[in-house]
């Protein structure tokens, strides 16, 4: 079994609305984003999945949230702000795992090396960071 592992980043300020404490305040962060995929064989070239082509994927869900304010729908500063990605629960790392990971697992069918979605990792600072995997 063949295993590798992308990073990504994106800069993002989000608020955790309704949460009582400095999380609750509009921050910013650079996220980095680790998605790692497995498969049992190599294609002609002796990759598992082209890096470049992992990268292509990303941009569906990363390009709509870089130098974005990510806030649920009912935060009142969605009224106020530019930039705005507005999601149905809080922009926590979790959830934005969870949201990447189903983004991407329909879409790894369409390579000629069949591969399968192991983990997508969001890291909100270096030492804090949440998986999401089935």
């Amino acid at each position: 079994m063949f295993e590798v592992t992308k990073q990504f980043r994106f800069d993002a300020a989000h608020r955790l609305y309704g949460y009582d404490g400095p999380c609750g305040q509009l921050h910013g962060h650079t996220y980095s984003v680790e998605v790692t995929v497995k498969g049992e064989s190599l294609d002609a070239m002796g990759m598992l999945l082209d890096f470049g082509e992992l990268g292509k994927l990303m941009k569906i869900y990363l390009g709509q949230w870089d130098h974005s304010v990510l806030l649920k729908q009912d935060d009142p500063l969605v009224k106020t702000l530019s930039s705005v990605c507005v999601f149905s629960r809080n922009p926590t790392a979790e959830w934005m795992a969870e949201v990447g990971y189903i983004c991407l697992k329909g879409k790894l069918g369409n390579f000629p090396n069949p591969v399968q979605l192991v983990r997508v990792r969001v890291y909100e600072t270096p030492d804090s960071w949440a998986d999401y995997y089935e």
